[in-house]
């Protein structure tokens, strides 16, 4: 069998993780960074960045993903007219912050988030004023989208300030959403 080709692509970078394995990540200026799902060297990884090259984020679903969960809005989101209204580089930001959090908390229920909640994961990003306010702006549109469609009856982004402060960290946000989700009240 003949060895795959390799071919240098454009704004794709090799990266040893943590655990020793090789992953790659297509970075290109104005566009968030994304992981590259294919096998290195194959015609999907090829098909994979050119659709990346044309501003066509991969949208791909978790593997379980149970309705009425964060992960499910934001795939009907991605699937809606509104979505596909926006422009390129607006898809490619708000899909990273979906990402971010949807990777780390995939079944917390989207109706349980609150003001609080979005305050913690604004304020885990102090450091970047700018990313904490886009990151606001992703969640606010969201959910003005999944109220236009009944699924909630409030925005928990609207009533959230765009400034910065100390947060905490994404396990202890899971958790008590967890702890809200085990006790009604």
């Amino acid at each position: 069998m003949e060895p795959p080709m390799r071919i240098r692509l454009k704004y794709v970078y090799r990266q040893r993780r943590a655990d020793g394995k090789i992953s790659y990540r297509f970075e290109r200026p104005g566009f968030a960074k994304t992981w590259l799902k294919s096998t290195p060297h194959t015609p999907e990884m090829l098909a994979e960045w050119s659709m990346l090259m044309q501003g066509v984020v991969a949208d791909h679903a978790p593997r379980h993903v149970a309705q009425g969960s964060l992960s499910w809005l934001v795939n009907q989101y991605r699937a809606s007219a509104a979505w596909a209204e926006l422009a390129p580089a607006t898809k490619s930001q708000y899909s990273a912050f979906y990402t971010q959090i949807t990777d780390q908390a995939p079944d917390v229920p989207f109706a349980l988030l609150t003001t609080t909640d979005l305050r913690r994961w604004r304020d885990n990003r102090a450091a970047t004023p700018g990313a904490a306010n886009n990151f606001l702006k992703a969640f606010a549109a969201l959910y003005a989208w999944a109220i236009e469609l009944d699924h909630v009856t409030e925005n928990p982004a609207k009533d959230v300030e765009p400034d910065t402060g100390v947060g905490s960290d994404i396990e202890s946000i899971r958790e008590e959403l967890k702890r809200r989700q085990e006790n009604p009240q």
